[in-house]
């Protein structure tokens, strides 16, 4: 069994060719705009694994995936973003 993906991502042209691209290899993917939608949908979803971009208005993927860990959700989580530099790579 394949876990469904959840990817969040507020450039709707990235969600959409990274959402189909997935689909292409058979994987299940549910796309977000923002954290917000994300997070309002969490109580709904199937464990799966996250795509987040970093960079995202309001809520960043990793504001968005320490909100995650303090609601104990531990879902595998890849970070994407088209502007990443040392310093973001950086684990605090």
């Amino acid at each position: 069994m394949t876990l469904p993906v959840y990817l969040v991502d507020d450039d709707d042209a990235v969600r959409e060719a990274l959402s189909l691209l997935m689909r292409t290899v058979g994987l299940s993917v549910r796309g977000f705009a923002a954290s917000e939608a994300f997070l309002g949908a969490l109580d709904r979803l199937e464990p799966g694994c996250l795509i987040l971009d970093i960079r995202m208005p309001a809520i960043s993927g990793l504001k968005l995936q320490e909100r995650l860990r303090a609601r104990g959700v531990d879902w595998p989580t890849v970070v994407i973003s088209g502007h990443g530099d040392i310093e973001v790579s950086r684990s605090p």
